[in-house]
């Protein structure tokens, strides 16, 4: 746990001042214990009563009224329900029911993390409780002025000054036609951090697009400093630049594709690459990192996918003028998570892979605009987590640099000996359900999804996220009526965040089994996920995220997830023996928890 002293009060509040947050900060620093101390951060165009505060090693977002608010409790109630499924936060009361804070369950260790975690609170939830003020027409003070701008950055004009605006300009313009020498990093960019996945990433991106007639690369905000745009600031999109003008330097290098690249074009990005901008320790080594990586990946361009690089992958170019549009898009960008989320960028490549819009796709995209944010991202972490955990791999949180899980084969080859049975599920699918008899029966074949399986690109995966939407809540009920027992146990622990990730865990080994086994001796798998599950949390005084991340990749005994993944029948799980503890093991704070200790008693799992 990182303690407070007098300095990181001035580390926190020049963090602000460079991420042009506007907001007060306050502190309490006593002399004798660490427990009371505390950094308070409160946005400009909030009440005081509304909050972030750093405290025994947390960052928490605190909602503190002595008195009985009720337009104060209206504001935590909502934000209570927006966050019910954000894993990253967890809700805790403390001092009666009429307080409570939200606390971002991720220990600070040291002073990287005191400001990065203060980012993540911040863009995780300003918005939501700043929208929430707003549509309640709460504290008047709050929310509803200009000033609210977190990046309340303002260019002055004075007499002696004339300042010309041009409105912003917008335009599509592939990798041939950019002017990279006139490109700039300003000193408000962060560092190049793309990792060697990203870069992979987007090579295989360019590769599986080759043959389609355009790829839209993404957006590229760019200020210039001038009317003749002589020199254009990267505002957004520096990390996709950087990282695609490596890739050309090799390329143009190559004898072989040499003559592809124009002399002018050479000139550009040669100059770009040379610029004294790339001075940052972080962002050397990642250029390092990542030019090796395309070394290795050249192999796999031809002249064609170096044609269709440079003339058909494309970027919405939007150039400003004018430095404070310039700062909002930053702000926007990078400091409030505007960008995004990993659910719609999978959207947007998943799109492009269909080749013909059936009627069935249509109705899977009518569907998918209908599911909450909330629910897409609750449906999308849980299938990230059990792909991850079948591999042993951390798992904690799904990002935009994660979406490479799904993403996989495209559905029109099958060029290899695997690929084929997805290719013969595919068509019979499609042929049983076309078939002139299903005007009689009615019957409908769902496609054979697994969560373990590749995904298949286009229409599939929209298809497969309807599926599993489905199954969550078709499952739910099945448990409850299955194995009432270990759903009322179950139900009963749900009083904090790590009641909560403990529940996230049982859910997701139980779905990961009904979609494996189906209805099959469920009961008594859950039984044994319970056991495995939920001993853990009688054991243990507090728990994390990190907690339920390891032990479901097989830190502390088999990972429960290989093994189904490695099953063939349901008896190769109901031999698993989960260890049985005494009852003396069992934490103090949750010896009170009755019902689940009294069930883990009757199945034999406590002595």
């Amino acid at each position: 746990m990182l303690l407070i002293y007098d300095y990181l009060v001035d580390e926190i509040t020049n963090h602000l001042e460079k991420c042009k947050i506007s907001a007060t900060v306050d502190s309490l620093i006593g002399k004798k214990w660490h427990c009371y101390r505390y950094i308070q951060v409160t946005p400009t165009c909030w009440n005081n009563t509304i909050h972030y505060e750093y405290r025994n090693g947390y960052w928490e977002l605190h909602f503190e009224n002595t008195s009985e608010d009720a337009n104060l409790d209206r504001i935590r109630k909502e934000t209570i329900y927006e966050f019910e499924n954000n894993d990253k936060l967890g809700w805790h009361r403390w001092f009666g029911k009429q307080r409570g804070l939200l606390r971002l369950e991720s220990e600070i260790e040291d002073l990287d993390s005191l400001k990065t975690s203060f980012d993540e609170i911040y863009k995780e939830t300003y918005d939501v409780v700043s929208n929430i003020i707003k549509k309640l027409k709460l504290y008047d003070d709050i929310g509803e002025t200009e000033s609210c701008n977190n990046f309340n950055v303002s260019l002055e004009i004075t007499e002696e000054k004339e300042v010309v605006y041009s409105k912003p300009k917008h335009q599509i313009q592939s990798i041939a036609e950019f002017c990279f020498d006139k490109f700039a990093i300003p000193d408000y960019q962060r560092p190049y951090k793309w990792s060697q996945k990203n870069v992979n990433q987007l090579i295989d991106d360019i590769l599986y697009f080759k043959d389609y007639s355009e790829y839209r690369l993404g957006t590229l905000v760019l200020h210039s400093e001038d009317i003749k745009n002589e020199k254009l600031n990267i505002v957004d999109g520096q990390q996709r630049i950087i990282t695609i003008s490596l890739l050309l330097y090799q390329l143009m290098n190559e004898e072989v594709y040499s003559q592809i690249f124009n002399e002018e074009l050479k000139i550009s990005i040669t100059k770009f690459l040379e610029k004294r901008q790339f001075n940052d320790f972080l962002t050397k080594k990642h250029i390092i990192e990542n030019l090796k990586v395309i070394r290795h990946r050249l192999v796999d361009f031809t002249k064609e996918t170096v044609m269709f690089l440079l003339d058909k992958c494309k970027f919405v170019v939007i150039t400003l003028y004018d430095i404070s549009e310039s700062f909002q898009f930053f702000d926007s960008q990078n400091a409030r998570g505007k960008e995004l989320a990993p659910h719609d960028l999978l959207k947007a490549f998943h799109l492009r892979a269909i080749d013909n819009m059936s009627e069935e796709d249509k109705m899977n995209l009518i569907t998918w605009e209908n599911y909450t944010t909330n629910k897409l991202e609750a449906l999308f972490l849980m299938l990230y987590r059990i792909k991850h955990w079948i591999e042993a791999k951390e798992a904690r949180y799904f990002t935009s640099q994660d979406v490479g899980t799904f993403k996989g084969l495209n559905a029109n080859e099958n060029k290899l000996p695997y690929q084929k049975i997805f290719t013969i599920a595919q068509c019979y699918t499609a042929l049983y359900n076309q078939d002139i008899a299903r005007r009689l029966d009615r019957n409908k074949l769902e496609y054979p999804h697994q969560i373990d399986q590749v995904t298949i690109n286009g229409s599939l995966f929209f298809d497969m996220i309807r599926y599993y939407h489905d199954k969550v809540d078709e499952l739910y009920t099945i448990m409850c009526d299955i194995n009432s027992e270990v759903m009322d146990a179950v139900n009963s622990l749900n009083r904090g965040s790590g009641d909560k990730y403990i529940r996230l865990l049982f859910d997701a080994a139980c779905l990961f089994y009904y979609d494996k086994f189906g209805e099959n001796n469920l009961k008594r798998a859950m039984d044994i996920i319970f056991a495995w599950a939920y001993g853990k949390r009688l054991r243990s005084h507090t728990i994390k995220l990190a907690t339920i991340d390891n032990l479901a990749r097989g830190y502390e005994s088999e990972s429960f997830f290989s093994m189904l993944h490695n099953s063939v029948k349901p008896n190769d799980i109901l031999r698993w023996s989960v260890p049985m503890f005494k009852y003396n093991d069992i934490s103090d704070n949750q010896k009170k928890n009755d019902k689940v200790i009294n069930l883990m008693k009757q199945l034999r799992y406590v002595e």
